[in-house]
């Protein structure tokens, strides 16, 4: 592999002084600092004094005081106040904070002076591997866990006994990957992610589906993190739509904007303040409706953050979108960057990007639910606009221009396709579901040599290739063997009939020859061959591949020989 752009990070360490697992053991944190630039993170909660703490993928822990100074707790470690893979943290009545450190297999405690212990070490062999992504505390101290990866709930109580709730299935009452949990009024809810629903355990360990589970899944597509406020209303952060789903006591629904990309975790204090986490940002919602920013605000134009899309020219420029800006990047071969800043003809954020055979740019207005054309002369053209019927969209996301000028959508939020022919007509496919021919939130769409439409199916965990007969092929399904899907994102066709396809959450590109033959490049990581939520491919004439490594902030490339 070979980065395009190079960021390089810093792993926080710290000292640490061991004795006893059974009694607190001081950590002897970085110094404090008034600021320190904030990144790798994905959870987050608040105690009663108002201090913030915001674990990282880097295994340290972010203290952020009332007065905004930070602390940096932990290291990647096995030791007392070291960590190994955090799922999630909790605080309970008495302000101490719980770490469930996953791949040490125990749950640690640190008091409100800074001083660590661990609470509970697992018997693998007896109460079995817990992979926690979802951690929370009821009154009497109980510990309630989401075990992602098992499909069940654990609760660890107050004499260290493990009790398990729930098995895998689609039903009321079982479970598919639950990513949170939150305990509130003596009932646990359960974030059933990859059901796009929330659940309710009551303290005897009976599961079934939340009055108004029917009203608020149409409004769900990964759903990642469940809380609950004073009042008894239930909120969700769905990390597809950037949204937080807030389902109120009197079963009406609200929505509440982010207006972050890829929000991680959300959490709730005891004064109805929420906290919302992404990579590099905290945002604070205050009872109130006033905001507040933590942490990166706005990428500036030194460097592509964010990759959304990606095209190659025939000259082997790049064409790269961003998530969080409405900027074009053209990188040309020699490195010379061309910015196209979209505040000049008042576009939102660009998702998609594509070029047809005679060099004309087309992209997705994603926020005006628009395709912008921009021929080689500099001439604009608007296409759609926001609405249901044939030839409007809701926030489409992928675009693909085929030999014959034929524009292909992925209508994310209509569930469909639609083909514009060079005259103007409008062919659709698809309506949501689960059926073959059916989708939910398509991502991204491809077009072969000989006409045959390839979509990624996201929600769905699968490729759907619509041949030119009419009938259609499925190709995969949700897993991480070769061959399956969680979530892809993105999908391209080279001119030899290989399919390529960003398996998004699984952090990987795989390959599908015109045999079936299935290759796979790249794991979760940082370093080169590596990857953080992949969203987008590029193929050049000489079928070399590009990928927008999102989280990473950067471009891989890889060459056609594998390197």
């Amino acid at each position: 592999m070979r980065r395009m752009l190079l960021i390089i990070s810093f792993i926080l360490c710290v000292t640490t002084t061991v004795h006893s697992q059974d009694r607190f053991v001081q950590i002897f944190p970085q110094k404090i600092r008034e600021s320190m630039k904030l990144e790798h993170m994905n959870k987050i909660v608040a105690d009663g004094k108002g201090n913030i703490y915001v674990a990282t993928t880097e295994d340290t822990i972010y203290k952020i005081y009332e007065d905004r100074r930070i602390e940096v707790l932990g290291k990647r470690g096995t030791k007392i106040g070291e960590f190994i893979d955090i799922g999630d943290m909790a605080i309970d009545k008495n302000n101490n904070l719980y770490i469930a450190d996953s791949k040490n297999y125990r749950i640690q405690v640190m008091n409100q002076y800074g001083n660590f212990k661990v609470h509970k070490k697992f018997d693998t062999e007896k109460e079995g591997y817990i992979f926690a992504k979802g951690m929370t505390i009821d009154d009497e101290g109980n510990i309630y866990m989401a075990d992602t990866q098992n499909h069940r709930i654990r609760k660890i109580d107050m004499d260290k006994r493990v009790h398990t709730y729930g098995k895998y299935g689609s039903k009321s009452g079982n479970l598919k990957d639950p990513n949170d949990v939150v305990y509130t009024n003596e009932k646990v809810y359960i974030s059933d992610m990859n059901n796009n629903r929330i659940q309710e355990m009551n303290l005897n360990g009976s599961i079934y589906d939340i009055k108004g589970n029917k009203k608020i899944e149409k409004d769900l597509h990964m759903p990642i993190s469940v809380e609950a406020d004073n009042k008894g209303n239930i909120y969700v952060l769905d990390n597809f739509i950037n949204n937080i789903i807030k389902l109120t006591n009197k079963g009406e629904i609200e929505r509440i904007p982010t207006n972050m990309d890829f929000p991680t975790d959300m959490y709730i204090d005891r004064k109805d303040n929420i906290y919302i986490v992404s990579d590099k940002t905290i945002t604070i919602i205050y009872e109130n409706g006033e905001r507040e920013i933590i942490g990166e605000k706005q990428d500036t134009h030194n460097k592509i953050s964010k990759p959304k899309g990606i095209t190659v020219d025939k000259f082997g420029s790049l064409y790269i979108s961003e998530t969080w800006t409405n900027n074009l990047y053209k990188v040309k071969r020699n490195g010379e960057v061309q910015v196209f800043d979209g505040d000049s003809i008042k576009i939102g954020k660009i998702s998609g990007v594509e070029l047809d055979e005679k060099g004309n740019l087309y992209f997705i207005d994603k926020d005006n639910c628009q395709i912008r054309k921009v021929s080689v002369k500099g001439r604009s053209r608007v296409i759609g606009g926001l609405g249901t019927e044939k030839g409007k969209f809701i926030f489409p996301e992928g675009i693909h221009i085929d030999k014959d000028g034929n524009i292909y959508v992925a209508d994310t939020q209509n569930n469909r396709i639609q083909k514009i022919d060079i005259k103007g007509k409008v062919t659709v496919w698809g309506e949501e579901g689960i059926e073959k021919g059916q989708f939910r939130l398509p991502s991204d769409v491809a077009v072969d040599e000989n006409g045959n439409i390839y979509v990624a199916d996201t929600l769905n965990n699968r490729i759907q290739k619509i041949n030119t007969d009419g009938t259609i092929d499925v190709i995969g399904e949700y897993g991480q063997e070769l061959g399956q899907f969680s979530g892809p994102k993105a999908v391209e066709v080279d001119k030899y009939g290989n399919i390529y396809v960003a398996d998004t959450l699984n952090n990987r590109i795989q390959r599908i020859d015109p045999y079936g033959n299935v290759g796979s490049w790249g794991e979760y990581g940082e370093l080169e061959g590596q990857f953080n939520y992949p969203s987008s491919i590029g193929i050049d004439v000489d079928g070399n591949i590009y990928v927008c490594d999102l989280e990473n902030d950067r471009i891989q490339y890889l060459y056609l020989n594998g390197e």
